[in-house]
């Protein structure tokens, strides 16, 4: 029998080598092992470690600023009507007490809920004061009067307050 050219390991040539080690079907080699990997300890913190947010569509990756901050690369353009309807909580639910500006087309913010005192859309407040110890805010959508706060103190110091009524 004439001997191969990897003689005296194997009597087959490279090319039946390769046709025997090589399955077509899967694109793989044949192997007859059993593999198994194991990780030890896996320590991920922000000093030394480089993790990325990405979109695998685009490739863009989720860019966090110096100070911690989320980059959004939101761009208002007010003069072409866009706006920002921003809502957040103190207490971090969607359900709680809600807080939104906008930006008008001047570029101007508008406060659409100051507050739960004066829930009410309002663009000017006139304040007066009967007396020594009585503050008066009337809330005003253009002409419209939408909210009164009286607020009574106990003397003409305004150090203590007695009452801070709405009507």
């Amino acid at each position: 029998m004439p001997q191969g050219p990897n003689a005296p390991y194997t009597q087959l040539s490279e090319e039946q080598i390769i046709q025997r080690a090589f399955e077509e079907n899967s694109d793989r080699l044949r192997v007859d092992a059993t593999v198994t990997a194991s990780i030890g300890e896996v320590i991920i913190n922000a000093e030394d470690s480089n993790i990325a947010i990405k979109d695998p569509n685009t490739g863009n990756t989720l860019k966090i600023n110096a100070d911690g901050s989320i980059d959004s690369n939101v761009i208002v353009d007010a003069t072409q009507g866009d706006s920002v309807v921003v809502v957040g909580t103190e207490d971090g639910n969607i359900s709680g007490t809600k807080h939104a500006m906008r930006v008008d087309q001047q570029g101007f913010q508008q406060t659409l809920q100051m507050n739960s005192l004066v829930p009410f859309r309002y663009d000017s407040i006139y304040p007066s004061y009967p007396n020594t110890s009585t503050e008066i805010y009337v809330y005003k959508q253009s002409t419209s009067t939408v909210a009164t706060v009286t607020i009574v103190y106990t003397d003409a110091t305004k150090n203590d307050i007695v009452s801070i009524v709405r009507t």
